[in-house]
Parts: C-alpha cells; structure tokens; sequence
C-alpha cells in the first residue's frame, strides 16, 4: 500500500466543527464504529438515556446501533476527530431514537 493511502475503504476520517448553540442531531450508524476525540472546546454528546460533557483530549466510543448526537452549549466553537470504522455512505439512519 503506498504511503498516504487509506488503510481500507471503509476507515473515514472526518474532522467536524460545531459553532456555539448548534446541535447535531440523534441518528445511529448500523455497522460503524465510531471513536469521537475532542480537539478543542466542549460540547455535549446526547442519547436518548444520557449526556455527557466533553472536552479536549477527551475520547469515546459510539458503537453500531447506538442513538447518539452532539450539542454545543459553550461560547467557542467546539472541534473533534471522528475515525469510522466499518461504515458506508448509506449507514446513518436519522430517525427520532
């Protein structure tokens, strides 16, 4: 495999900002894994039983099924790496939870 390339095609790497007083919506992912590490600010992941609040250097592991979202109730703008295991592009079902 050459340097650079993608270790296998269904590992995504996605860097996602959320601005203060915006919110990410519960959704689930049916075969992807996802490991959430905040870069910087702090935000809110939300499930239909929890919250949790985040900060940098803080990291978790939303598995396959699992109803979650995100919500920035800070002043800053809050920014995390998301690494996705196993997904594809029709694997986020956006319903209620």
């Amino acid at each position: 495999m050459p340097y650079g390339s993608p270790p296998h095609a269904d590992v995504q790497i996605q860097v996602t900002k959320i601005k203060s007083g915006d919110q990410i919506s519960l959704h689930r992912h049916l075969k992807q894994t996802e490991y959430v590490y905040v870069l910087e600010g702090t935000f809110t992941v939300l499930s239909p039983e929890s919250e949790v609040d985040l900060g940098p250097g803080d990291l978790v592991v939303i598995n396959p099924g699992e109803f979650h979202g995100a919500r920035n109730s800070g002043k800053l703008t809050s920014q995390f790496l998301t690494l996705k295991l196993n997904g594809s592009p029709d694997d986020t079902d956006w319903s209620t939870g």
